[in-house]
């Protein structure tokens, strides 16, 4: 039973796995699943992880992925050929993957009361829009799906899709609707083995570090290494603006640190037009204490081994993404995080959308002083943190509240769907 006193249901979410023993770093996706399986679990529910691809090995008979292939514990969380097990659900949740209106319809068959829902993750707006001005690939096919119970959506996302998701959906305005953001550090605090097994985004064997890569404090200005680790590859995450406040930051007369690590931006630095921008700016015409250029360029990485192996500062920005995994386990890791993200304005270093030199003046108190306000900054991420993850029983208890909803057709535990960033649950 549920904890609304609900019969459990069988839920199944769906994955698209690429390779044998992909990383879980490439993106989000595989972790938003299995935290959103926790929780539902947590619910009472029970849950299957449905991988929709055939890359990956699978049982002849049962389905269930091979083992040895998973990079997370496949007895907690049993992934299966969608196949196989996709039709013993009561509810499908299309995450990973979606499907298509004719595939949907074949799921549901006869049984009407099934039903499916479309737990959004990714700017769906702006991704539909740069590939309707920037590609050409007949392989993209629009994400809308008319046979959709409900769109479920992470609440960054609101702003900008909320009307987007309901009209090209065709929904009411009642079946779409923000949903409490999910993490959990598990994988983090896996990642002293992780480090070994995981591979890159293209596919190479990440070096090892040792041991899980909590922040040291202490280190002189001229020593200490500032990273920004936005993923580049659309306008929601950038690298430029943190580029910009440490920018400032020089420009003030901050004292000189010893390098700034742009990740993901292998690819920038291949286009003239970035090079020359960047090179315009005083950042790039400086070297540190050791003669080297304090700008550095680095390929794309695991959150945890750039922190470890880069990190003594975290500069980052967003525009309308104020939620980000990366951002949690930054705060978990307990390094000082230089942010925009309205949503967690209550922990880190906040500075107002795109107010470079209020972030380049955080940047300055942070290198002067993060160190002797250690403890009250670890105190107020770890009280931020917990609102996101199962141990906020609201949390779980909202989840299922959805489930019974959604299950019933109609609005029975009067949720308002108002999301509060305070508490990551509804008003």
């Amino acid at each position: 039973m549920t904890k609304t006193g609900t019969p459990s249901r069988v839920i199944g979410i769906t994955l698209g796995l690429h390779s044998s023993k992909e990383s879980m770093w490439i993106n989000g996706i595989k972790m938003n699943a299995i935290f959103l399986a926790n929780a539902l679990k947590a619910a009472g529910h029970y849950i299957y992880l449905l991988d929709t691809s055939t890359k990956v090995g699978r049982n002849e008979i049962s389905g269930k992925l091979n083992s040895d292939e998973l990079m997370w514990d496949d007895e907690e969380f049993p992934c299966y050929d969608w196949k196989k097990k996709g039709k013993e659900c009561d509810i499908l949740i299309c995450l990973g993957t979606t499907l298509g209106p004719d595939q949907a319809k074949d799921w549901r068959g006869d049984d009407k009361h099934k039903k499916i829902i479309k737990y959004a993750c990714g700017n769906n707006y702006v991704i539909d829009m740069e590939n309707m001005i920037f590609k050409e690939d007949p392989g993209v096919r629009p994400t809308y799906n008319h046979e959709f119970d409900s769109i479920w959506y992470v609440p960054q996302q609101g702003y900008q899709n909320h009307e987007y998701y309901r009209v090209t959906n065709r929904l009411l305005p009642n079946q779409v609707m923000p949903v409490p953001f999910i993490w959990d550090p598990m994988f983090i605090d896996q990642s002293e083995t992780i480090y070994g097994r995981s591979v890159d985004a293209d596919g190479k064997v990440m070096p090892t570090v040792e041991g899980i890569p909590v922040y040291h404090p202490n280190k002189k200005i001229e020593d200490k290494q500032v990273v920004v680790f936005e993923p580049n590859m659309n306008v929601v995450k950038f690298s430029m603006i943190p580029l910009l406040i440490a920018n400032d930051y020089i420009m003030k007369g901050g004292d000189l640190f010893k390098k700034f690590h742009i990740v993901s931006a292998q690819r920038l630095y291949k286009n003239p037009f970035w090079k020359e921008f960047v090179g315009g700016l005083d950042i790039t015409k400086l070297d540190n204490k050791e003669g080297k250029p304090i700008l550095q360029v680095q390929h794309r990485w695991p959150v945890h081994y750039i922190l470890a192996k880069w990190s003594d500062v975290v500069i980052s920005h967003q525009w309308e993404n104020p939620l980000n995994y990366a951002y949690l386990d930054c705060l978990y890791l307990q390094f000082p995080l230089i942010h925009n993200a309205d949503f967690i304005k209550d922990a880190g270093y906040y500075y107002p959308g795109f107010e470079i030199g209020k972030g380049a003046d955080l940047l300055d108190h942070v290198m002067k002083n993060h160190d002797v306000n250690m403890d009250a900054y670890n105190e107020q991420s770890e009280e931020v943190l917990t609102r996101y993850t199962i141990l906020n029983e609201e949390l779980v208890l909202t989840y299922s509240k959805l489930i019974d909803n959604l299950w019933d057709g109609e609005n029975k535990h009067e949720l308002t769907h108002t999301y509060n960033w305070k508490t990551n649950l509804y008003f």
